[in-house]
């Protein structure tokens, strides 16, 4: 960071959608250990969703890597996580990652560790799991649903999208079922 509290990034590579970024603080550490959720996104679907990749893509890329990524169409989202945290993974000295699933009731259920060559393949088997630990409703078919309770703890929509079954993303089909 300058004086000034501006975090600084370097352009690491290039994507479909544009630069990927990597702050320059990255470059000073002698290790890096990068820790996130893996578990699906509220507004995109695909291998890879929220998890080490979009720490690595998102986090790591600073604002101006966050702001380059969502210049993705919303449907290439998981395919600009991906690219952007591959890039980012051989940029800098990422050690470990600690991948953190979670229960229905948002407690910690397990925490893997996994080494930097292994991130790709043990996050997509993991977004597979926490899929299966995620909250569903006791319905197929749904008519009419009252929400107890919404707010940017749950997702920025304020619900969980993947467990009512609704994305209304222009240009994301929507699920088959809730939950």
């Amino acid at each position: 960071m300058t004086s000034g509290g501006i975090i600084q990034s370097v352009v690491v590579g290039k994507a479909f959608y544009g630069d990927i970024h990597l702050v320059d603080k990255a470059f000073e550490c002698d290790a890096i250990i990068v820790v996130n959720r893996i578990k699906p996104h509220t507004s995109f679907h695909g291998d890879f969703e929220s998890g080490l990749l979009k720490m690595l893509a998102v986090g790591l890329g600073g604002p101006a890597g966050a702001a380059s990524l969502h210049r993705s169409p919303p449907n290439l989202l998981d395919k600009a996580v991906t690219e952007a945290g591959m890039v980012v993974l051989k940029s800098c000295s990422v050690i470990l990652g600690l991948a953190i699933l979670e229960d229905a009731y948002d407690a910690t259920r397990k925490i893997v560790a996994i080494k930097p060559v292994d991130i790709f393949q043990r996050e997509k088997e993991l977004l597979a799991e926490s899929r299966q630990l995620l909250p569903g409703l006791p319905v197929s078919e749904l008519d009419v649903l009252i929400v107890d309770e919404i707010g940017k703890a749950f997702s920025g929509t304020g619900m969980d999208t993947n467990v009512i079954g609704r994305l209304r993303i222009q240009g994301v089909p929507e699920q088959k079922r809730p939950g």
